[in-house]
């Protein structure tokens, strides 16, 4: 990995160049919690190795929703996370080892669940290492046939992408090579990247988000794969498409997704942020996943039935008639999420996706 004043250099030089180049449309008033300065952050060298414990990644990172008393309440009340990241405060706002019962018992309660759906084996192999510095409880695990693990750190989040991880991947792998192309919009700090890559070590992933987002992906998937060829805005801006030859990801500003080839991604993840974004961003992007995901390619689009005032609705996403359902549930483990997957057809289905839709709340 380069020095961490180097990286955090790099990130800030990408930042601004992303900036200068994304047209304002593509942030929703949900996601305009940023500040003005957010340059600033990247003087903070020593928040970024505990980017997953500070307001570094709050609105990316379920813990402190879950965990940090303020961490529900939006940007315009008193000491929220919000607050704190407007203010360049990157204080520790939860410990690296949990150690309050009642948090305890929660992540005690979703790995309990998580573990009686994907089975043990593939929780304790899927478990993401401490990048990022996450806040963790520790607990002995079991798996049939293995030595009982001791004191193994489990995270809350990294709970929930592991679920996730596991619908994405048993409803895809047959759609997907040994070296697939995988586009991710709106994917947090990088977790569910970062296990698609290791399942697929030669896989390309596009990640596609706002410059300060993508600046987080960064630096935590950088820390996660030292070696990984890493394309960023200035790489792109140097060398163009030509810039992904033999790189493992790259980080790009949601409105390059226009400059990739019809029919070129084998599999396209959106896992709760389309929720969260304008109607004419989810129709831009839905568009570019109706272009890109290639005939026999797979969209996975996990995400609320309804969020906001006034509501942004899964069943009113602007789906064509060229997909074929493979799963359509409520989640397990979080009811008020609908998971979705679906692969790319010639031809227009008889019952749309669309069609399904319509029987979902709200009604």
């Amino acid at each position: 990995m380069p020095d961490s004043s180097d990286l955090l250099r790099r990130l800030r030089d990408n930042y601004q160049l992303a900036c200068a180049h994304t047209p304002p449309e593509h942030k929703s008033s949900h996601w305009d919690v940023f500040p003005e300065d957010y340059v600033r952050a990247f003087d903070a060298d020593e928040a970024w190795p505990k980017l997953l414990r500070n307001a570094l990644s709050h609105g990316l990172n379920d813990d402190f929703a879950a965990f940090v008393e303020s961490g529900n309440k939006g940007p315009d009340e008193e000491g929220t996370p919000y607050r704190l990241r407007h203010a360049h405060d990157y204080r520790d706002l939860l410990p690296a080892v949990l150690t309050d019962a009642r948090q305890i018992e929660t992540i005690r309660r979703v790995l309990g669940s998580v573990v009686q759906i994907c089975g043990a084996g593939f929780v304790v192999d899927h478990l993401a290492p401490l990048a990022g510095d996450p806040a963790c409880a520790r607990f002995d695990l079991t798996v049939p046939g293995r030595e009982v693990q001791p004191d193994v750190a489990i995270n809350a989040h990294d709970l929930s992408l592991i679920y996730y991880f596991w619908q994405i991947l048993r409803t895809t792998r047959a759609a997907l090579g040994q070296r697939p192309l995988i586009a991710e919009i709106g994917g947090g700090f990088g977790g569910l990247a970062a296990k698609l890559k290791d399942a697929y070590p030669d896989a390309l992933c596009l990640l596609f988000d706002l410059p300060e987002v993508t600046a987080v992906q960064h630096y935590y998937l950088r820390s996660r794969f030292p070696e990984a060829r890493i394309v960023d805005m200035t790489l792109w801006m140097e060398e163009g498409i030509a810039a992904l030859d033999q790189a493992d990801f790259a980080m790009l500003p949601g409105w390059l997704m226009t400059e990739f080839a019809e029919g070129s991604v084998d599999l396209a993840i959106n896992v709760r942020s389309m929720m969260e974004m304008t109607p004419a961003a989810i129709a831009f992007y839905l568009e570019q996943v109706q272009r890109v995901v290639r005939e026999g390619g797979v969209f996975a689009c996990v995400n609320r039935y309804a969020k906001g005032d006034p509501p942004i609705k899964l069943k009113d996403y602007p789906f064509d008639g060229r997909w074929r359902l493979l799963l359509s549930q409520a989640s397990a483990v979080q009811p008020h999420i609908h998971e979705l997957v679906a692969e790319r057809t010639a031809e227009a289905q008889a019952f749309t996706v669309h069609d399904a839709l319509q029987s979902l709340p709200p009604f």
